[in-house]
Order: C-alpha cells, then sequence, then structure tokens
C-alpha cells in the first residue's frame, strides 16, 4: 500500500500511522475520562493496545524507528493504566502472544 518512495507514497505512510497512532491514544483517552465504570475503561484499554498489536502485526516496521517509539510509548502508557507496574511494551506483547500460541501448537 505504501511502497513506493515519492513523495505523495511517503505522506501517505505517514498519515496512515499517524492515525493509527491517534486511534489507540483517543480510545487510552476515553477509557481516563472521570465518572467512566471501570469495566468500561477496562474495554477501551484492551482496545487500545489490541489496535497497535493488530497494526504492528500487519505492519512490523510500524513507520519507521521514530514511529515504532511512539507506539512503543504509548503501548507502555496503556499498559501502566492496565495495572502493570513495569510495563514492557512490545515485548510484553510477544510474549502473551507467544504464551497464547503455545497450546494451539502443543494441541496440533
Amino acid at each position: 500500500a505504501f511502497s513506493g518512495s515519492d513523495d505523495k507514497a511517503l505522506k501517505s505512510r505517514e498519515l496512515f500511522f499517524t492515525a493509527r497512532l491517534n486511534q489507540a491514544a483517543c480510545l487510552l483517552a476515553r477509557a481516563l475520562l472521570p465518572g467512566k465504570a471501570p469495566d468500561q475503561a477496562r474495554d477501551m484499554l484492551a482496545k487500545a493496545e489490541a489496535a497497535i498489536a493488530l497494526t504492528r502485526k500487519m505492519y512490523p516496521d510500524l513507520g519507521g524507528t521514530a514511529m515504532q517509539a511512539r507506539f512503543e510509548k504509548l503501548l507502555k502508557d496503556i499498559q501502566k493504566q492496565q495495572g502493570s507496574a513495569s510495563p514492557g511494551g512490545f515485548a510484553e506483547l510477544d510474549e502473551r502472544a507467544a504464551a497464547a500460541a503455545a497450546p494451539a501448537a502443543a494441541a496440533n
């Protein structure tokens, strides 16, 4: 989708990853609204984390080094709000994905 290296392709790529980052940031902000029911906040935080995880799965480079750092910082903020004492960022996502895949692999 962003294979070109012309200005238009590069701008489209930047806009896409910024939009994906902002989607997760908005979900985090909604989770932190005053008066938000705890179950709704947990749901919003889970959706924010899932948005980042899906974007990373589909586009592992996440738009380059600078954008990767922004995604990971936001992910750590989300994980902190989920109750993690020391958020692991992408490493934590990878650990959970591996743990979820292990029982499926053992069943085959």
